[in-house]
């Protein structure tokens, strides 16, 4: 039994040690996408790695919703909001080496919109201690939405204001297939 815990902690060491390094290489990818489709690097993670990183959470959601437990899946999400506020927004916020710069168009129209969705839930819930169907199609069409929006904002130039200090650090000669592969 005891063998068994130590290769149980050596293990998990190990798989963090290797979900530091995938972190970084997806990070710097990510990073290097941003600046090579002149996109601002908080709408990449607003949109793309906001979805590759809820991925894993997204299945475990829908596999408990599918196997009976929603009620695992409705706690799953609110978790992982509250973990993201309340974690690692804070801990960004004092590992990083400087002040985290946010473009503030982005910033009032995803907080208006986070807010008005966490809102709009807890109407949809509070109701009837449920979320049926139709509310969550409603909360999907919403998100639906405002991805579009996004992607009309930084087609109509209202999110470059980071694009242009940033370009200059992005890695030259890295071949788009490989970007690709290591956002992956």
């Amino acid at each position: 039994m005891e063998h068994s815990i130590g290769l149980a902690w050596a293990a998990m060491i190990v798989a963090f040690v290797i979900l530091a390094k995938c972190a970084s290489v997806f990070v710097d990818s990510s990073v290097a996408l941003a600046n090579r489709f002149r996109i601002p690097k908080l709408v990449v993670g607003l949109v793309l790695v906001s979805l590759a990183t809820t991925a894993p959470e997204l299945t475990v959601s829908l596999m408990a919703a599918l196997e009976g437990h929603p009620e695992m899946a409705f706690g799953n999400a609110i978790g992982s909001v509250i973990c993201d506020d309340g974690l690692a927004l804070p801990l960004c916020g004092l590992v990083s080496a400087t002040a985290i710069p946010v473009i503030p168009h982005v910033l009032k129209t995803s907080g208006v919109f986070l807010v008005f969705i966490e809102i709009l839930t807890f109407v949809f819930v509070i109701r009837d201690y449920t979320l049926d169907r139709w509310e969550g199609g409603v909360l999907l069409l919403l998100f639906v939405c405002y991805m579009g929006f996004l992607f009309l904002q930084h087609k109509s130039g209202n999110l470059k204001s980071d694009v242009e200090e940033s370009i200059h650090g992005a890695p030259e000669g890295i071949p788009m297939r490989r970007l690709v592969v290591f956002f992956i």
